[in-house]
């Protein structure tokens, strides 16, 4: 019988790694912005990615380079045991693997160095808001150009259709669904059944599992980076 294919897709901030990287630059160049902008309710109801592109055109005006920037991003910390579970994941046969988040592109690959990793080590690819770096200031942009239908997701970016789409790629593969946020509840439920939904415990997507249901996956809660390993371990260990 052939081995058992996984498809695992984690989110990035307060998942892989333990904060935000968006935050992260920001409470250590310019804090602060978190009251002149990150809570400022008119920027906010802009969109997430409007508000964080902003704050580097202000992070560019205080002639904080893209490298500062980029260097406390990778501050983020990845605890180890994360670390172990993408390499582990990574040269495992029949597992494919990838991030889906709200954070960006340039965020993401400063944390991946910054722990002997790359986007090589995520086979399904990285989906997430792309950013480039011109004339010395970091821009970002939304993953998706037009506003998707999706009323549970921000504007910039539905992970349940990101899913349908390597679900659709990736036809046999058991899916795993590894998250912590409010818009990680969305692919959670669509999730197939026989495969796996991981949420942080105390964070949004468990609450939103808790309150609402409609997931059909086993679910499986975590608190600590040793307990997600030991989980990613017993499904590969269980299939």
């Amino acid at each position: 019988m052939p081995a058992q294919k996984h498809l695992f897709v984690f989110d990035f901030d307060d998942t892989l790694v333990q904060g935000n990287t968006d935050l992260q630059p920001v409470d250590k160049l310019a804090p602060d912005l978190h009251d002149t902008h990150l809570n400022n309710h008119t920027l906010r109801q802009r969109g997430w990615t409007f508000l964080i592109n902003e704050v580097l055109g202000v992070l560019h005006s205080r002639n904080i380079s893209p490298d500062q920037i980029l260097n406390s991003a990778a501050e983020t910390p990845m605890p180890t045991p994360i670390q172990q579970t993408l390499v582990t994941l990574s040269q495992t046969p029949q597992v494919e693997c990838c991030i889906a988040s709200d954070a960006n592109s340039l965020y993401i690959d400063a944390c991946l160095r910054a722990n002997n990793l790359s986007a090589r080590n995520f086979t399904a690819g990285i989906f997430t808001n792309p950013a480039h770096v011109d004339n010395d200031r970091v821009f970002v942009r939304p993953f998706e150009s037009e506003s998707h239908s999706c009323p549970q997701c921000p504007v910039n970016i539905c992970k349940g259709k990101v899913l349908d789409g390597l679900m659709s790629k990736y036809l046999g593969h058991k899916v795993v669904y590894v998250g912590d946020g409010g818009n990680d509840y969305c692919p959670a439920k669509g999730v197939p059944a026989n495969g796996y939904v991981l949420p942080r415990k105390g964070f949004r997507l468990e609450r939103r599992i808790n309150d609402r249901g409609q997931i059909h996956a086993a679910v499986r809660p975590w608190a600590t980076p040793e307990e997600l390993q030991s989980i990613v371990h017993d499904i590969l260990s269980n299939p």
